[in-house]
């Protein structure tokens, strides 16, 4: 097995009890709702990667039963590390993150992977309980994860390495203390002369957590704002059925100004190395998100 799974339960059985283990499937109760932490065993492959293995956080809770793809589709607009997902009928409503592990990422999986995964267990019930009951917007000191008062635990040099890499590219991006941003061009014949628009930044709070890294990727699709909540909701349903695509630690929700993939990772979890892979997943996502808008032929 490449996720540290023994690491993980002797981990989360500090903090939920009782925890439950069966075969690779952690589960417990939280915030009134059961949460589950599996492994699954995959030998999938997509291009040149293939998959070995699966890791699936989830949270079910009775709060969000009924609930429909418009409501989560703001609702994620609060994101931090996972996705709401609704329900059939008045099935409940589901919160998951999810990775796929290829055989090569056995460093990843235990130095960026487990550590995040972990950090999201501890969150996911309580933050599914803020917004089910309207709390938006707290203190930081209330909510599970110290530090929240705290600067995110990231150099501007990681910031600087990034948009040299972008250079290298040829790719439109720019440089602020504590953050950095870069333009990812569409296929011609998808949006031609478009750009998604990445947004890296340690200086934008979550009205939950306070401080961190936030991550935002912009698509450029001028949608009618009523069509917007089907969209996002097949862009996450579409990412859950796919083990190759990048990390799942965030959600596709309606954003400000387009539809967007957001995720914030708190203070406490800024492991080392993680501003990089937010990159990397996210030029990743781009890429893969463009392939199935031409595929879907949406415009």
């Amino acid at each position: 097995m490449l996720f540290p799974l023994d690491h993980v339960e002797k981990y989360l059985a500090g903090i939920f009890r009782p925890l439950e283990r069966d075969a690779a499937t952690l589960r417990w109760s939280d915030h009134g709702g059961q949460s589950a932490l599996r492994v699954e065993a995959l030998n999938t492959g997509d291009g040149e990667l293939v998959i070995s293995e699966v890791v699936t956080l989830t949270h079910r809770s009775t709060e969000y039963s009924g609930l429909s793809a418009r409501a989560c589709a703001e609702l994620n607009r609060y994101a931090a590390m996972g996705v709401l997902m609704s329900g059939e009928s008045n099935a409940q409503g589901l919160w998951i993150s999810k990775i796929g592990i290829a055989a090569a990422d056995c460093s990843a999986a235990e130095r960026l992977y487990a550590p995040l995964l972990c950090g999201q267990a501890t969150i996911m019930g309580w933050h599914s309980q803020c917004l089910a009951r309207g709390r938006y917007q707290m203190d930081p000191g209330q909510s599970p994860v110290a530090g929240g008062n705290e600067p995110a635990r990231v150099q501007q040099a990681e910031f600087a390495a990034l948009q040299a890499m972008s250079n290298r590219e040829g790719l439109v991006s720019s440089l602020q203390p504590g953050s950095y941003t870069v333009q990812f061009p569409w296929p011609d014949a998808v949006a031609p002369g478009s750009t998604s628009l990445l947004g890296i930044r340690s200086t934008e709070p979550h009205s939950l957590y306070g401080q961190g890294v936030l991550t935002t990727l912009e698509l450029p699709l001028s949608l009618q704002q009523n069509r917007a909540p089907e969209l996002v909701d097949q862009l996450n349903r579409w990412e859950l059925g796919h083990p190759a695509l990048p990390p799942l630690l965030g959600a596709w929700c309606v954003g400000q100004r387009a539809p967007a993939f957001v995720s914030f990772v708190p203070t406490l979890l800024c492991v080392p190395g993680l501003v990089a892979g937010l990159a990397a997943w996210a030029r990743g996502r781009h890429d893969r998100v463009c392939q199935w808008i031409e595929r879907e032929g949406i415009r």
